[in-house]
């Protein structure tokens, strides 16, 4: 599975809709949100376009443009939507820190550049196995 479609089965599982749902035409809300917030996400953790995005979606670039966009508003105006989002957001990190340093992910860590608290938490997960190489290295150096 790739980490796209992880971070769409994701967000569908907290969405609580089937995958299949989501990648419907149906324009009932719940899928909608799940969809759009699938756009927002493919294209803030793995840095597509939205010509990428809608290539994996099987949709048209402007879709996409128009489904993240919508999120974001949403996001700016109901508090709600912005914890949803934030939780969605937050487990989408730690699917795209698992495929990089399970050493799956190669393309996605010297393609994408994370801002923010991913960034940060990106860091210092780095740093942290950087560290625990560094000491076992070491250990195995002293035997």
């Amino acid at each position: 599975m790739t980490l796209a479609e992880k971070i769409v089965t994701e967000v569908a599982r907290i969405c609580e809709v089937n995958v299949d749902h989501v990648m419907s035409e149906s324009r009932k809300a719940t899928y909608t949100f799940a969809r759009h917030a699938c756009y927002h996400m493919l294209r803030t953790h793995l840095q597509w376009s939205t010509t990428e995005v809608g290539d994996f979606m099987h949709r048209d670039h402007s879709t996409v443009l128009y489904g993240s966009a919508n999120v974001r508003g949403q996001v700016s105006t109901y508090e709600h939507v912005r914890k949803r989002m934030d939780f969605i957001d937050e487990m989408c990190a730690k699917l795209v820190i698992d495929h990089v340093y399970t050493g799956e992910g190669r393309e996605v860590w010297s393609r994408s550049i994370p801002t923010g608290r991913i960034a940060k938490k990106l860091f210092t997960l780095k740093r942290a196995i950087n560290h625990y190489r560094e000491i076992n290295h070491w250990i195995e150096s002293q035997s």
